[in-house]
């Protein structure tokens, strides 16, 4: 459920990840991973002496949170740049090219990109996403709403999430059952 907190909003992060953390406290083998996310993603308590100080997390959740981009519909990850990352890892074909495999790979994917410009250009329209995808941010937005209504707990909002979320992969429940079966 820690990859649900991405769709917290963001002035109620910290109380929720520390309601995660009462709910996941007999989870030992899960301990360093809540460690780390809140080291770098929600900012840890520190004692200096008598004083407890607020550490500023690397990755503020203004950075990474995906609750108004949910709700405005808007594109939530970086999908993009990721694909175009795997294109030129497929174009090259090896870890480590020599420079002139590299800069031959880049001309051939750049061609790529110049022609699905020229098509945009020409009126064609990209790739819808797939059903779904699309499935998927019906159900995530509808739990988000409920849980804008307080049609849902804050435990609920992290759980329906995660039933919606898996990483490297997005799987709708026809999906899964297919996958139980």
């Amino acid at each position: 459920m820690i990859i649900a907190l991405a769709f917290v909003n963001p002035p109620d992060l910290k109380d929720t990840f520390h309601l995660l953390c009462e709910l996941l406290e007999n989870e030992d083998e899960i301990n360093p991973l809540i460690e780390w996310f809140e080291k770098y993603y929600i900012g840890a308590e520190r004692r200096r002496g008598n004083r407890v100080v607020q550490l500023d997390p690397r990755f503020p959740p203004e950075m990474w949170s995906v609750y108004q981009r949910t709700l405005d519909g808007a594109s939530r990850t970086n999908n993009y740049a990721e694909a175009a990352n795997r294109r030129i890892q497929t174009e090259l074909g090896v870890c480590h090219p020599t420079l002139g495999n590299f800069i031959l790979s880049l001309k051939k994917v750049q061609h790529g990109r110049d022609q699905q410009y020229m098509q945009w250009i020409s009126g064609r329209r990209p790739k819808d996403k797939r059903k779904k995808y699309k499935d998927t941010d019906k159900r995530l937005l509808k739990i988000l709403q409920e849980y804008q209504r307080n049609e849902r707990t804050v435990i609920e909002l992290l759980r329906g999430i995660a039933h919606n979320i898996v990483i490297d992969d997005v799987v709708g429940i026809d999906d899964e059952v297919e996958n139980n079966e």
